[in-house]
């Protein structure tokens, strides 16, 4: 579950793309993992330390169960777990967490890519991680951000030294 939550919130992956890694998929030499995206596409995301800290533990765990299936992340049954399951893991630890606020796998997505905004300030690298196909769908999800960074940037400049 902590796995499967941290690489959602760590990478800004949708729920369908984490369900659909394999094994094989994860490359923890790079901190790198490939998915494949909306439409089919397969791409190259990075992950953090602390994402792959986790991400091991997880990996040590399911070695020790002896389990012959290729899919990252299993359902109870051993098999790859589904879309469904997911969110409702998702829910489950969110009500816990914060029972007044409806916290979804998207949210997380959302989260992540807020988070990238505001650190990298770059809307295009926000886009090309979260799979968007055309960057006015990132600027219309970030358009308050950017009035924030418009804002901080009128005092950058200076007319005197």
């Amino acid at each position: 579950d902590l796995a499967i939550i941290s690489l959602l919130l760590g990478t800004g992956i949708r729920v369908s793309e984490c369900v659909g890694l394999n094994i094989d998929d994860i490359d923890f030499n790079n901190n790198a993992f490939t998915v494949t995206r909306k439409g089919g596409n397969r791409s190259t995301l990075y992950f953090s330390d602390e994402i792959k800290a986790v991400l091991i533990d997880y990996m040590e765990e399911r070695k020790e169960k002896n389990i012959n299936e290729k899919a990252l992340f299993l359902s109870l049954r051993d098999k790859r777990i589904s879309v469904r399951a997911v969110e409702y893991l998702v829910k489950k630890y969110a009500k816990i967490i914060s029972p007044l606020k409806k916290i979804t796998p998207h949210k997380l997505r959302s989260t992540y890519g807020t988070n990238l905004y505001k650190a990298t300030k770059d809307i295009y690298v926000v886009a090309e991680v979260l799979g968007h196909k055309d960057v006015n769908t990132t600027k219309k999800h970030y358009a308050a951000i950017s009035e924030d960074i418009k804002k901080e940037a009128s005092t950058k400049v200076k007319l005197r030294n």
